[in-house]
């Protein structure tokens, strides 16, 4: 740009903050909300464009299950630890239209809007997490003591 090259400015390219404008989050609205949870989990950039970039920097939350990065202990990448909880299949129900804070577990509601960007950040990073855990598990640990339960709660 200080170059006075021609440049065009692109915000489809990441996301962030659920709230955040400017960024990507459009992709993630036009998905049909009974496949947002789908597509956070198992991306499929033929099925749905997605932004090529999550940057992980809120806490991120539906229903009871809630991510934030600086609350995954050091020893998620063991035998023992058991895999992080995942939103349910129907994250996108009325009924988990919120998503907890760390004060006391208190429920915030969420627009439809933001309810929507929530599912998709939350079932795409919880999803990661476990399948980068399944990994460590599959070429470190003898199936009798990998844990593959999915009962870790970050807020418990």
């Amino acid at each position: 740009a200080d170059q006075a090259l021609p440049h065009e400015v692109v915000n489809s390219m990441m996301i962030s903050a659920v709230d955040a404008y400017g960024e990507g989050w459009d992709m993630i609205d036009k998905i049909p909300d009974e496949e947002v949870c789908v597509a956070g989990r198992t991306p499929n950039k033929s099925v749905h464009p997605l932004p090529t970039l999550m940057h992980y920097c809120q806490f991120y939350g539906v229903g009871e299950v809630l991510f934030n990065k600086r609350l995954v202990p050091d020893d998620i990448f063991t035998c023992q630890k058991p895999l992080l909880i995942e939103p349910v299949d129907d994250a996108m129900s009325t009924d988990y239209a919120y998503k907890l804070n760390l004060a006391g577990r208190k429920k915030e509601k969420l627009n439809a809007k933001l309810h929507k960007r929530q599912v998709f950040a939350t079932c795409a990073i919880t999803s990661a997490v476990n399948e980068a855990s399944l990994f460590f598990k599959l070429h470190h640990c003898n199936k009798s003591e990998a844990n593959r339960e999915r009962k870790l709660d970050l807020i418990a």
